[in-house]
């Protein structure tokens, strides 16, 4: 009987809890953190690709 409490007590909270992360942007917060490291990796590899082209060491 205590474990049925206990998700009816635990559970509600949990699914509340996940529920306003979804809606809280969270997702779309991680997701634009990809993408400027994305960026920056792109920029990385751009700035090393000129730097062996050029010549200069």
């Amino acid at each position: 009987m205590s474990e049925n409490l206990a998700d009816q007590v635990i559970r509600p909270s949990y699914e509340q809890t996940v529920g306003s992360i979804r809606h809280s942007g969270v997702r779309d917060i991680l997701r634009h953190a990809q993408q400027v490291e994305d960026e920056i990796t792109e920029q990385r590899s751009i700035g090393v690709t000129a730097h062996v082209h050029s010549g200069v060491s």
